[in-house]
């Protein structure tokens, strides 16, 4: 019964991950083509999930949103993962003046939320699915800065790690063979949960205008144009309001199942 939530969670995020890249090579209609005769269809044949005040096809909106929201989301967490590691690491083994600039750092960092850096980076750059990938990365980044610092005090204090230095280990060799393979399973857990984050920041900056052109579907901005006729046909707002959750929450269902299972201290609870 422990695997259970990973199980659920692996399957609900495996089938947001494939819609995603399917609406790739296929969607039932073109997600931008107006059809002024289907305007507030109603699910049928014609259209899966009805369409919406322009006539278009809500689920060929619905898959295309998919793939902006995993690819911000991804990319968010794999730049802040890929930064903000190193970082940590190498503050939690290289304490001293320059590894407290990098906390101080992230401390300040950690303080700016998402919206707040989003707003400066498209006021100088223009709303785009890049600006919304950095500033939810940024907004990620101290995170795991922090996460891998301590993780890495944890691991250093180890005997077998004053082992391998007395065997002649540089700290690099110990880093890469004993500190992340240690933390890899909270990484793990973290990027779990930090990439659901990242699904709610970038509705929400699509929401607002923040993230990708108006051109380009989202399920923030489907859920702002489905809003003004909520009360003539809430179809298009329902439907993405339905497709945030479930991929919210099968992501998170994924991260406590592989927290349930990586974590000692869970298993010598059950």
């Amino acid at each position: 019964m422990k695997r259970l939530p990973l199980l659920i969670g692996g399957a609900m995020t495996a089938v947001f991950a494939f819609t995603a890249l399917l609406s790739l090579f296929w969607t039932p209609h073109d997600p931008a083509f107006v059809d002024a005769a289907a305007r507030f269809t109603p699910p049928s044949s014609a259209h899966w999930l009805g369409a919406d005040r322009m006539g278009r096809d809500l689920l060929s909106r619905l898959m295309a949103g998919a793939w902006a929201t995993l690819l911000v989301g991804g990319l968010a967490v794999l730049s802040a993962s890929l930064i903000g590691v190193p970082l940590g690491v190498w503050a939690g083994m290289r304490r001293g003046f320059l590894s407290d600039i990098v906390l101080r750092a992230s401390d300040i960092l950690f303080a700016l939320p998402a919206l707040l850096l989003a707003i400066l980076l498209v006021a100088v750059q223009g709303a785009s699915i890049a600006t919304a990938t950095a500033a939810i990365a940024l907004a990620t980044l101290p995170v795991f800065v922090r996460m891998s610092y301590s993780a890495t005090l944890a691991v250093i204090a180890q005997d077998y790690i004053d082992a391998a230095r007395l065997g002649g280990a540089g700290s690099l060799a110990i880093a890469w063979r004993h500190v992340l393979p240690n933390i890899a399973p909270n990484l793990g857990v973290q990027a779990s949960a930090s990439f659901s984050t990242a699904i709610l920041a970038e509705a929400g900056l699509s929401y607002l205008g923040l993230a990708a052109p108006p051109t380009t579907p989202t399920w923030g901005r489907m859920m702002r144009d489905g809003q003004t006729d909520l009360f003539v046909n809430p179809w298009p707002a329902i439907v993405p309001g339905l497709a945030i959750t479930v991929a919210v929450l099968g992501v998170n269902l994924m991260g406590d199942g592989l927290r349930d299972i990586l974590d000692p201290r869970l298993r010598e609870l059950r």
